[in-house]
């Protein structure tokens, strides 16, 4: 766990999630690609929410083997959520508000995107944002 999340699947210069990323063979691959940028997102703050279920919240025990693998989770914690908010920060701060014949609403800008905003990206983005107020 501490390699996928720790070591592998972030990067450490953007704080973001690799595109593609196999840390067992050393590959990592950035590529923009929104929807799954949105989907590592969201994935990764239920990850977080399990693997704070899961081992004990954090509480320490006396012997030095827990304390280290306490001190593993919780770096892995802390990266999942910085990598979570960079992700949503860099999306969230592009919504533009639009008013058309349909009523009011909004989407995702198409400069971040690259592309045209789908409902994909709304809800992923939405998805990620609620659950992100978890952490």
């Amino acid at each position: 766990m501490v390699r996928y999340f720790g070591e592998g699947m972030v990067d450490d210069e953007t704080y973001r999630f690799y595109y593609r990323c196999y840390p067992q063979r050393g590959e990592r691959e950035h590529v923009h690609h929104p929807i799954r940028d949105l989907a590592a997102a969201w994935d990764a703050s239920k990850a977080y929410d399990f693997i704070t279920n899961h081992t004990g919240n954090g509480e320490v025990v006396c012997d030095a083997a827990s304390v280290e693998v306490d001190d593993d989770i919780h770096r892995v914690r802390q990266r999942l959520v910085d990598a979570i908010q960079r992700t949503l920060f860099v999306y969230q701060s592009q919504v533009k508000h639009v008013d058309n014949v349909d009523g009011r609403g909004m989407h995702m800008h198409e400069d971040v995107l690259l592309e045209p905003p789908t409902i994909g990206h709304s809800a992923l983005l939405l998805l990620g944002l609620c659950e992100s107020l978890r952490l």
